[in-house]
């Protein structure tokens, strides 16, 4: 939303990605990020959780778009950091990958970890610290994205963040003290166990 105050296009479409497709839009991307440093942040994520195929980009398109993502991100963070004597991080986004809160719209699990692995190989490549997964709303999604990182982040952590019910169930309707050892177990089967870190909103 600090994008769309700052002049950004909001189309209800592709979202904060605009901010990536407009070349006039990038340095409105890189004030933001800076406030964010310049109030303290310690770690920013990359403009690239609404670069998906559910809004229609191919997958050369996802490609470059998050990756330009993750470099006007390291930009700031890498001067700002030297400015301020502090490190700080940057984060890729993995948002889902057809529709925000649907549950029942995530894709079939090889084509999922296909996408994320090609996303996260690209902010890899252009310098993400790690990632975050953010609003999963199931299991299913997150052990995707958690597949596509350990295909293609290079070893670099990743943090997974669920959007929940007003019941406390998650999306899917799955509880949320079944679903947290559920994807622990697959984190440790894809031999990644102690990278990972769920948090809840």
């Amino acid at each position: 939303e600090e994008l769309f105050l700052r002049g950004v296009p909001d189309d209800r479409k592709i979202w904060s990605a605009n901010a990536l497709v407009r070349d006039e839009c990038h340095d409105a991307l890189r004030a933001v990020h800076r406030d964010f440093v310049r109030a303290g942040a310690r770690a920013i994520t990359a403009n690239s959780y609404g670069v998906t195929p559910g809004v229609g980009f191919g997958e050369e398109k996802v490609r470059e778009l998050v990756g330009l993502a993750v470099r006007i991100a390291r930009g700031v963070a890498d001067e700002e950091g030297k400015a301020q004597g502090k490190n700080v991080v940057v984060l890729g986004s993995l948002g889902p990958l057809v529709e925000s809160y649907r549950a029942d719209r995530v894709m079939p699990r090889v084509e999922g970890a296909r996408w994320y692995a090609a996303m996260a190989a690209a902010m890899a490549a252009a310098g993400a610290d790690g990632f975050i997964a953010e609003t999963m709303s199931s299991a299913e999604e997150s052990e995707q994205a958690l597949d596509g990182v350990e295909k293609g982040g290079e070893g670099r952590p990743c943090l997974v963040s669920w959007s929940l019910r007003s019941d406390g169930r998650m999306r899917s309707g799955e509880e949320v003290q079944e679903a947290v050892p559920r994807v622990l177990r697959h984190a440790k089967a894809q031999g990644v166990a102690g990278e990972y870190t769920l948090s809840f909103g």
